[in-house]
């Protein structure tokens, strides 16, 4: 018709077929918004582990590496000096070498007394009555120190029997043995068994006392832990290691 417009639908256009309402509901956003919720949780957790995990090792690394430094230390004057078997080892509760001990006495190679021992907490020094401390208080925490002596008596010493037939070093009541023809040993103590012997090494084949056939050697063992950090971030460490001394006087 004249004077009127006509528009015409796009084709397969149906305009009432539209839904009315076109975005989300309030309840798919609030389950939306709990899902990333709990993922932020979760992620959050997951760093705070990861972090706290770091922690503990980089303190573990740090009080590991401190710790080795004093065992290396005390392992290369062990291997220069001579194990001084007239210490009274007496810091713990025997006396003597029996076992283990809380001190190591050692005698350097200019004749210097050098003890190892624990004291509060901490492992100390004592070069001539004078006492340095190995670790600091402010880092490390030393649990427990001990130390194992072997052959628990003086591989070195001798006992014999001087040009007037009288024993050197030998237990007292304790004679010659003269007859080397039979045994091929001459001047030395007789023994019965290892009782009868300083040394407690009796060599029952010949009926003498000799030393024992070993090279002194020291077996470290030291439990310790990081003063650093967050007391649950602390975890014990253990060490141990076995080193002999070079010297040797047979």
């Amino acid at each position: 018709m004249p004077g009127r417009s006509s528009r015409s639908s796009p084709r397969g256009f149906t305009p009432h077929l539209l839904p009315k309402n076109a975005g989300f509901t309030l309840l798919e956003i609030l389950v939306a918004m709990g899902l990333f919720v709990v993922l932020i949780i979760v992620l959050v957790n997951i760093y705070l582990l990861a972090l706290k995990s770091q922690r503990q090792t980089a303190a573990r690394q740090e009080t590991l590496q401190s710790a080795r430094f004093v065992m290396e230390t005390i392992s290369r004057q062990v291997r220069i000096s001579e194990i001084d078997y007239a210490y009274a080892y007496d810091g713990d509760a025997d006396l003597g070498i029996n076992g283990s001990e809380s001190e190591l006495a050692l005698i350097d190679p200019d004749g210097n007394l050098i003890v190892y021992k624990l004291q509060n907490s901490q492992l100390v020094v004592d070069v001539g009555g004078i006492q340095y401390a190995l670790t600091s208080a402010a880092d490390l925490e030393v649990i427990n120190l001990d130390f194992y002596l072997e052959p628990a008596t003086n591989p070195f010493q001798e006992e014999r029997c001087n040009q007037a037939l009288v024993p050197i070093g030998c237990l007292p009541s304790v004679s010659c043995n003269l007859n080397d023809s039979q045994t091929g040993y001459s001047g030395f103590c007789v023994c019965s068994d290892d009782s009868s012997c300083a040394s407690g090494h009796c060599d029952l084949q010949a009926g003498v006392c000799l030393p024992p056939n070993a090279q002194p050697r020291v077996t470290m063992v030291l439990d310790f832990q990081a003063k650093e950090g967050k007391p649950e971030d602390r975890k014990m460490v253990f060490l141990q290691t076995t080193v002999s001394s070079r010297v040797y006087e047979r």
